[in-house]
């Protein structure tokens, strides 16, 4: 289980909740055909899966930004709701449609599934007054990114049934 490295700049209040956001990383080899006169061609793909919100992409985050995960007890995990085989079968269909249809390679790609690995990204949860209102925010440690938790409708549900926020 790995993590993405903090931003150092990131000025947090004292007190907040860290929450983990569950992705899963395939990584593939890939050989191909460019064109019939070419010899084939061996590439690896990273792919990473949301497995909270089920969807799959590609992933280019530098591995030497990641590093192992620890967590505290009082840390709270979003739930998995992306079954092992179907996001497999995902990942596996994703990376084939990338190679016919974006590249357009000559033969039909061999694909192998060489390592999966879990990744959680870290996000900080607390409360702030805006416009007199106490609102929610949320600040994703590995790059500052801040957004309103009222804008992710599933993540604030999931943590009021916690009642990790109020």
């Amino acid at each position: 289980m790995y993590t993405l490295q903090d931003k150092e700049s990131i000025q947090l209040p004292d007190q907040y909740t860290a929450v983990y956001y569950p992705y899963k990383v395939s990584e593939w080899a890939v050989e191909y055909k460019p064109l019939p006169f070419m010899k084939k061609r061996k590439e690896k793909m990273r792919v990473i899966s949301n497995l909270f919100h089920k969807e799959t992409g590609l992933f280019e985050w530098p591995v030497d930004k990641m590093e192992a995960l620890s967590t505290k007890v009082e840390d709270v995990f979003l739930p998995e709701q992306y079954e092992e085989s179907d996001r497999h079968y995902t990942s596996l269909d994703f990376i084939r449609n990338l190679y016919l249809h974006k590249r357009k390679v000559w033969s039909n790609p061999v694909i192998d599934c060489l390592n999966t690995y879990s990744l959680y990204v870290t996000y900080a949860i607390f409360p702030e007054i805006q416009k007199g209102r106490k609102v929610y925010q949320m600040v994703e440690l590995a790059t500052g990114q801040k957004v309103n938790l009222h804008h992710h409708k599933k993540i604030y549900q999931y943590l009021q049934s916690k009642e990790v926020i109020t």
